[in-house]
């Protein structure tokens, strides 16, 4: 528990900075590359303090130039760490709301350009995904999903929602499947234990969508399931 402590002070810590830096710039209307920035290093703050290592498989191979639906399965919230703390471009998380009503935290959150959905509200969440399209449009960059909705509590992953793949086809832009190993065993959801330990990410290939979402929506989200799923059957004897 003493680690769980130290990690958890070194949150609040990082939160206040981080958090206070992107607030301020935004006040002064601060645009670029600030906020990607400051999201990274939180993350790799939150990392050092729990003497957890990411290694990014397959990285190299994507083209960072070009912009993504990034979807990743979801064991563990660090799964949010380890993702932010490698990827080399600007990005944009799109999460529960719940995220968005922590203190401070939530606005920090907001104003460093992530997004929170009300799944809810339909209306809402579709707002939500138009508003994660026009970030994909005016920016190129990459929007990260957990399509799952929440995280497994077994390691299998949960049945995927619709929204990732739909703004992947109304944005025209490939789904890059990832899968993360080891963030479970460094904490577990429901748990506030937090154990040392190596996370590895695989990066597949991208996966082009449809050119219409008409008869084609459900065929795209089984194939880049099944991709998933093969990619982790491939990254289990590795780890082993």
């Amino acid at each position: 528990m003493i680690r769980s402590a130290w990690v958890g002070l070194n949150i609040a810590l990082a939160t206040l900075f981080f958090g206070t830096i992107v607030i301020v710039a935004s006040l002064l209307g601060v645009r670029g590359r600030l906020y990607f920035w400051a999201t990274q290093q939180w993350s790799r703050v939150v990392l050092w303090a729990s003497n957890v290592s990411v290694t990014a498989h397959g990285i190299d191979r994507v083209d960072w130039n070009s912009p993504h639906v990034l979807v990743c399965n979801h064991v563990s919230f660090y799964d949010v760490f380890a993702l932010a703390s490698i990827l080399p471009t600007p990005f944009a998380f799109v999460a529960k709301k719940e995220l968005a009503r922590i203190p401070f935290f939530g606005i920090a959150w907001r104003v460093a350009g992530h997004i929170s959905i009300d799944r809810s509200d339909r209306a809402s969440a579709i707002q939500s995904l138009r508003k994660a399209g026009e970030s994909i449009r005016e920016h190129r960059s990459t929007v990260i999903i957990f399509p799952e909705g929440t995280r497994s509590l077994t390691g299998q992953m949960l049945p995927f929602k619709k929204g990732a793949f739909n703004l992947a086809i109304e944005a025209r832009v490939p789904i890059l499947p990832v899968v993360v190993i080891g963030s479970a065993d460094v904490q577990r959801p429901g748990s506030l234990r937090v154990r040392s330990g190596p996370i590895h990410l695989y990066f597949g290939e991208p996966m082009p969508p449809p050119s219409s979402a008409n008869g084609a929506l459900e065929p795209y989200m089984a194939s880049v399931r099944r991709r998933m799923e093969e990619m982790l059957e491939q990254a289990a004897p590795a780890r082993a």
